[in-house]
């Protein structure tokens, strides 16, 4: 074989090691979600989400949990949403609204907000959700809320997004559940990397003690995966799968406005641990490489069948990653679809 050959074969065994890390991660025996009745202080950080705020405290009332509050901190909001936040209160008895007129020019806004929200918390157990999120059970908190306590400071969470129509949608929740693949497995095998701020429980104490976001204070965005990426191990978090710890986000509705969203996600991966950084770089590099050299191989082998079967053991991986991450997880994503959505991500991870 010449050399071209060996170096995509090469690629695609790096990826099926890859998947097969993966699939073992996704079926490592675990216990049960566990429920906790410790009291819980639910922290919305929101800005301008008067329509979704009116769905979302209805929903959260709605937990099956003996003993929370939930505090929601106005961040600059120009619409309505003080106003009907303190209509609310007055019918709301364990709703604690927060408000913010001006961020200090050095600290990025929502960083600000959920400190000021956290700080207001009467209850050590803080649980982090966005306005436009809906837990997919009643028994959210109790499930999210079940391993803080003791040695757990970290309880990850996923959160996938809500279906519409459309390849855009299609493609949001493909990059949601790849993305909810890769850091819930890393958690499983005791290598937590990041959490997302839709479904995120810790400590109000250890918040404080680590002086919360004043390491990153100034970026925007890092406001979960970079406080989990700097402190969460092995030995301190907790990972809750499953549709009684699921929350449910409304997607973005524009791929400029997608791509705005992932830019900014995606610019803080470079402040992550080196580990995490190369773990994550090697996987995207031979993710693109092996499409991107598909191509030269099949020019310059002489072994067709071959080639085309490597790939399609990389591809039966990829869809039994999917399948089980969507039982483990509580995602309801359309699997069929991976096989189509594999290629066009490779154009994903280029932009």
């Amino acid at each position: 074989m010449n050399a071209v050959v060996l170096f995509f074969l090469a690629l695609v065994l790096i990826q099926c090691i890859y998947y097969l890390f993966f699939i073992i991660a996704l079926l490592k025996p675990r216990k049960r979600n566990s429920r906790s009745v410790v009291p819980v202080s639910v922290i919305v950080a929101a800005r301008n989400e008067e329509n979704n705020l009116k769905a979302l405290l209805p929903a959260l009332q709605s937990q099956d949990h003996p003993q929370f509050e939930v505090v929601v901190v106005d961040d600059r909001s120009t619409d309505d949403t003080y106003p009907f936040l303190h209509e609310a209160s007055k019918k709301i008895s364990n709703l604690k609204v927060v408000r913010v007129d001006h961020t200090p020019d050095h600290l990025d806004h929502k960083k600000y907000a959920l400190t000021l929200g956290i700080k207001a918390a009467r209850n050590e157990q803080v649980l982090l959700t966005d306005a436009d999120c809906r837990p997919a059970s009643d028994q959210w908190i109790s499930t999210m809320a079940g391993g803080v306590n003791g040695k757990d400071i970290f309880t990850l969470g996923y959160s996938q997004y809500r279906r519409r129509r459309g390849l855009l949608n299609l493609f949001i929740r493909f990059e949601t559940l790849f993305t909810g693949i890769q850091y819930m497995s890393l958690a499983l095998l005791g290598r937590p990397y990041m959490g997302v701020g839709r479904n995120l429980a810790y400590k109000k104490s250890f918040f404080l003690e680590k002086k919360g976001f004043n390491r990153f204070q100034g970026l925007m965005g890092g406001d979960d995966d970079l406080m989990v990426n700097q402190f969460a191990n092995k030995h301190n978090t907790r990972i809750s799968m499953g549709k009684e710890a699921l929350t449910i986000s409304a997607p973005k509705q524009s791929w400029g406005a997608f791509f705005i969203q992932k830019t900014r996600h995606l610019s803080v991966g470079k402040y992550y641990k080196a580990s995490d950084k190369l773990f994550l770089g090697l996987f995207s590099i031979t993710y693109v490489l092996t499409w991107l050299g598909l191509v030269p191989a099949l020019w310059w082998g002489s072994n067709m069948a071959l080639l085309l079967t490597i790939l399609g053991l990389r591809g039966v991986l990829i869809l039994m990653t999917f399948i089980i991450a969507n039982k483990k997880l509580g995602d309801q994503f359309d699997w069929w679809w991976v096989p189509f959505l594999d290629i066009i991500f490779v154009f994903y991870y280029i932009f």
